[in-house]
């Protein structure tokens, strides 16, 4: 008791001792409240003053009096305005202001030529500390002085006040403007929290300990329950695995953080709710676990809002109901879909060109002698493309090896783009066939890029190519490289198949093909897009695809600018 009372206590005086800083801070905060009134209305009597001089400035007779520096004039003017001097082009300031103030000149100009000042001026004395007072609505007790110093608290005829000041004149010496509030006020309300605080918190320990001495017992056994609640419900938060408690009326009754980082569901969205209701597909993933409770698990799919996954789930059942537990397994079942695919496309690709070279070889190994010059020609020339094929599909997937290994380099150096890209159409030409046009436009003179140019040239390559591939019925490929503010675009633009919208995110991905089932005949591993993303990201550059179906597809990627990066 004596341990509890100590830090009890101790809160109790400190949050009476902040009730008091509290209450002294909002007396402090009122005087500063008054201040700033006080500041607005005196930035009011300024802005008065200033339209003051403006006006007088305007008036013509003044204009003119200034003009021929008619100082009598100006005497007899400046004595029906109070608080406005005239000061001509020669000779001293005519109804000037005497003692400190705070002064407006407004130059007044006849033509284009200056012919003076007019002041207006805002008499720093009692009048305007009056009418400070008035305006600023100031409470009883507090005053408004002018002094030349800022101080914290001032004494006056033996009467101490806390001080909220502003400069009126800038520098250390100029006027300033002091709002005074009895100490004994400010302090007085700070005391009195205080002590109503301390009153009320012993008050509050004398019952709270009267409480404890006879809920002593009934404390100690719900502490020792709590920590072992608390205790089950840290281990079920830092499990890896989903663990959901499904009482005996079907009811959600534990939802921990695992289950909703796996399946995305909030815990507030499912406790206490039917587990048939909150959870999307839960009845058939309880119809399909086994009903001996040995603990062995089934696999299952969920369509969830985050997406569909695919899910190991066990049950348990025991007094309170049924304890499910799950675990994610999204990832592999994605990873053995990619192997799959990856089997089948690489087995396709590699299919239809060892067939085409075992015909081949076994013909000319049969009736070469037999065979015409033309057809013996063909049939080397089929030997030659599709080993080439095969080569070019074994160089794909050891190049997506080495970026999934991390192991490719990439140089950073500057290129011709220009020239680069009249390589590879030159290289494309003997693939291109007849009606399909393949064009080049650039501008006069083309910066150099930044990157890997054999690399670079290995993407704009799998573009035209792809460009070509997807334009069975002929038209026209435009191949543009311009600059765009500080990057260099390469653009491969078609009017082939096109691509749809919704497989337009994906085509980048690995293995992923527009048309796996080839009902368009048109084959590929499903590689080269996503290795031209990888490569133009390691070059610090970006590639994207803008296509309609049937109206042709435009790939584009952007490469830095040689001149920008070497200047950076």
């Amino acid at each position: 008791m004596f341990l509890l009372a100590v830090p009890l206590a101790a809160g109790v005086w400190a949050f009476a001792a902040f009730a008091g800083r509290s209450d002294e801070q909002r007396a402090e905060a009122q005087l500063i409240a008054v201040l700033r009134s006080a500041l607005q209305e005196y930035a009011a009597e300024r802005g008065a003053a200033a339209s003051r001089a403006t006006a007088v400035a305007a008036r013509r007779d003044v204009q003119l009096a200034l003009l021929h520096n008619d100082r009598r004039r100006l005497a007899r003017i400046a004595r029906t305005l109070p608080r406005i001097a005239f000061e001509p082009r020669r000779g001293p300031a005519i109804g000037a202001t005497r003692g400190p103030a705070s002064r407006h000149p407004v130059e007044v100009f006849v033509g284009r030529q200056r012919v003076g000042r007019v002041v207006a001026a805002v008499r720093f004395d009692r009048a305007l500390l009056r009418r400070l007072a008035e305006r600023s609505g100031l409470p009883a007790g507090d005053r408004l002085v002018l002094r030349h110093d800022l101080p914290a608290t001032v004494t006056i005829r033996g009467t101490r006040y806390h001080a909220a000041g502003a400069r009126l004149q800038p520098g250390k010496a100029g006027v300033a403007l002091v709002a005074l509030a009895p100490s004994s006020q400010v302090e007085g309300a700070g005391a009195g929290a205080r002590n109503r605080v301390l009153i009320a918190g012993v008050i509050t320990l004398g019952c709270l300990f009267l409480l404890l001495w006879f809920a002593a017992p009934a404390i100690a056994h719900g502490r020792l329950l709590r920590r072992q609640r608390d205790q089950a419900a840290r281990v079920l938060s830092h499990l890896g695995e989903g663990v959901v408690l499904v009482d005996g009326d079907g009811i959600v009754r534990l939802w921990n953080r695992a289950a909703e980082a796996i399946t995305g569901l909030l815990a507030e969205d499912v406790q206490d709710r039917l587990a048939v209701e909150a959870i999307p597909g839960w009845g058939d993933v309880v119809s399909r676990l086994p009903n001996d409770a040995d603990g062995r698990s089934v696999g299952v799919s969920l369509a969830l809002p985050a997406g569909e996954r695919w899910l190991s789930v066990s049950g348990a059942q025991f007094s309170d109901g049924v304890v499910y537990a799950f675990r994610d397994l999204t990832s592999e079942r994605r990873l053995d879909q990619m192997r799959s695919d990856f089997v089948a496309t690489v087995s396709h690709e590699l299919r239809t060109p060892l067939a085409s070279i075992h015909g081949a070889a076994v013909t000319l190994s049969s009736r070469g002698r037999e065979l015409d010059p033309a057809l013996r020609e063909r049939l080397l020339s089929i030997v030659v493309e599709q080993s080439e094929r095969l080569s070019e599909l074994v160089e794909q997937i050891l190049l997506a090896a080495q970026l999934d290994s991390g192991g490719l380099k990439v140089e950073r150096e500057r290129f011709d783009a220009a020239v680069l890209a009249r390589k590879v159409i030159a290289s494309s030409r003997p693939r291109i066939p007849a009606g399909l046009i393949v064009s080049l436009a650039t501008p006069p003179e083309v910066p150099l890029a930044l990157g890997d140019e054999e690399r670079a040239r290995h993407v704009l390559g799998n573009l035209l190519d792809n460009a070509i591939k997807y334009s069975p019925e002929g038209g026209r490929i435009d191949v543009i490289v311009a600059p765009q503010a500080n990057r260099l675009r390469f653009t491969v633009r078609d009017q082939g198949l096109g691509i749809p919208p919704a497989e337009q995110e994906r085509i980048f991905e690995k293995f992923y093909r527009v048309d796996a089932a080839m009902t368009r005949g048109v084959g590929g591993s499903g590689l080269g897009l996503y290795i031209c993303r990888e490569l133009v990201e390691r070059m610090d550059g970006r590639i994207w695809v803008s296509s309609e179906p049937g109206a042709g597809s435009s790939f584009s990627f952007e490469l830095p600018l040689a001149e920008d990066v070497l200047a950076a």
